[in-house]
């Protein structure tokens, strides 16, 4: 198959990197508001309170400084999100590039299977909506496979020609017996996808 790199659907687009960027930012000012009001001056009356008082400001700093550790993470981990998340077919080869790592497989010989997860009201929560995720998994260790999410964050299904592809790329190859049924069952259900308008609506 020629090696020809078709960028796939699943990045954030413009409206959502914006948001994420804002959101970031206005938390990033509420932090460095609340910052000052715990260390600033006005934290500095703390020494002459009682002594009970005063630990209970140390504790109060305390806490405000786990949970603004664990707020920057977040941000940070939602601006690589939306900035790094991507994926790209190139030849056969699935690649997914998520916040932190990017994996890769030949989709021509590598396991490959279709799955799905329930989408909550963000598209990832625990909260069921009624309509799932369609996942592609590929890759032969169970512990690193890569993963495609079928649906953009909007939750909008892959375009048909996208679909279509990574059908033809799985059935481009050849792979082991054992894993030979769920590859092409994998592509059969890719075309579905990508032509049942039913099928798109789930």
């Amino acid at each position: 198959m020629e090696r020809v790199t078709i960028p796939l659907s699943v990045g954030a687009s413009p409206g959502q990197k914006t948001t994420a960027v804002i959101v970031s930012l206005a938390s990033l000012v509420l932090l460095t508001v609340a910052a000052w009001i715990f260390f600033g001056p006005a934290a500095a009356a703390a020494d002459d309170l009682p002594h009970e008082f005063g630990q209970l400001h140390v504790l109060v700093q305390g806490a405000f400084c786990l949970v603004a550790a664990v707020l920057t993470g977040m941000l940070a981990i939602l601006l690589l999100r939306a900035f790094r998340s991507a994926a790209r077919l190139t030849g056969t080869v699935l690649e997914v590039r998520g916040a932190l790592e990017t994996r890769r497989a030949d989709l021509a010989t590598a396991p490959v299977r279709l799955d799905s997860r329930a989408a909550g009201p963000a598209g990832d929560s625990a909260a069921p909506t009624g309509w799932r995720i369609p996942l592609l998994i590929a890759g032969a260790d169970p512990d690193r496979p890569v993963t495609l999410r079928l649906r953009d964050l909007a939750g909008t299904l892959l375009p048909s020609p996208e679909l279509h592809a990574l059908a033809a790329a799985v059935e481009s190859g050849t792979r082991q017996e054992a894993h030979a049924a769920s590859a092409a069952e994998a592509a059969a259900l890719l075309r579905r996808l990508a032509d049942d308008p039913l099928a798109r609506m789930l």
